[in-house]
């Protein structure tokens, strides 16, 4: 998919501009919502990229903040026709499975140019195999075989989305050193999973995986989170998961904070080079108890 081609895509786009439209007129939020009798909701909202925005509203909306070049005029009325189109994360039974953040993931990750993820729980999704990630969909949410079923779908076809764009992101990741060393009731899910981790790593130079050194846990009170960026600093995503709930968050300085402690992890982290080994030696752990049990 094209970055054109995504609905969330569109939006992002849609609302900086129109952020970056009202401040150049010198009118505040309220400004808008008085002039066209909104609430101050809907223009956050609109701007927050929380919901979508009609055509008609929005040529009320670019007469009041006097947008009037018709190239400008025409880019943004496309972009408010496409992201209210529907991808096949929107059908059932998908939708049910993805919470609003994560389907926003979904199509952020088929136009992101690079994407840092940090984890420490679970090996990140698209990095996953797929019987581990049923392995953790089994033990870890206790979904039934038919939720299963769908959330694998979700993942493989994420999977599929992101590798096989013809121009993959940049995939920066950071794992906590004790991830690789946590058991697995089953060392053939554990020895599947490091063969597709090493396999990526080695097959891909878009992809890097760092390990975040036992010492430095506490970096883990952030909580795992991924940022998606789409050319510039102010253009990106944070992604944030947390025990229960997830959220996407676009406030530049709150995005910052987080690209600010990747970097500073990045630099702690165990070299590329250093972390093949760490992983090569736990893939033939786990190789070596899958030998025993015969």
């Amino acid at each position: 998919m094209a970055a054109d081609d995504s609905p969330a895509g569109a939006r992002r786009r849609l609302r900086l501009a129109l952020r970056k439209a009202r401040e150049v007129a010198g009118l505040t939020q309220g400004d808008v919502g008085d002039a066209l009798h909104w609430s101050l909701s809907k223009v956050q909202r609109i701007e927050s990229g929380d919901v979508t925005i009609s055509v008609t509203d929005l040529a009320a909306l670019l007469r009041l903040l006097e947008v009037t070049d018709a190239d400008q005029v025409d880019r943004m009325t496309n972009d408010a026709r496409l992201a209210r189109k529907r991808g096949w994360w929107d059908r059932a039974p998908y939708r049910d499975y993805l919470t609003p953040a994560l389907s926003k993931v979904v199509q952020y990750e088929l136009t992101a140019s690079e994407i840092r993820v940090f984890q420490f729980a679970v090996f990140p999704g698209l990095l996953q195999d797929e019987k581990y990630a049923d392995a953790i969909f089994t033990v870890v949410e206790h979904a039934s075989a038919e939720v299963r079923r769908t959330k694998l779908e979700i993942r493989m076809r994420r999977k599929e989305g992101v590798w096989g764009r013809e121009e993959p992101p940049r995939y920066l990741v950071i794992l906590d050193e004790f991830l690789l060393e946590r058991s697995f009731s089953d060392p053939s899910v554990a020895v599947r999973q490091f063969e597709v981790l090493l396999t990526l790593i080695r097959q891909r130079p878009e992809v890097i995986v760092r390990l975040l050194p036992k010492e430095q846990a506490r970096f883990l009170l952030l909580g795992a989170f991924s940022i998606y960026s789409f050319g510039d600093e102010e253009d990106a995503a944070l992604y944030r998961e947390f025990s229960i709930t997830d959220e996407i968050v676009h406030d530049t300085v709150e995005v910052g904070k987080y690209r600010l402690r990747f970097e500073q992890m990045w630099e702690l982290c165990l070299s590329p080079a250093a972390t093949m080994d760490v992983v090569e030696a736990q893939y033939a752990h786990f190789r070596a108890l899958l030998s025993r049990r015969g």
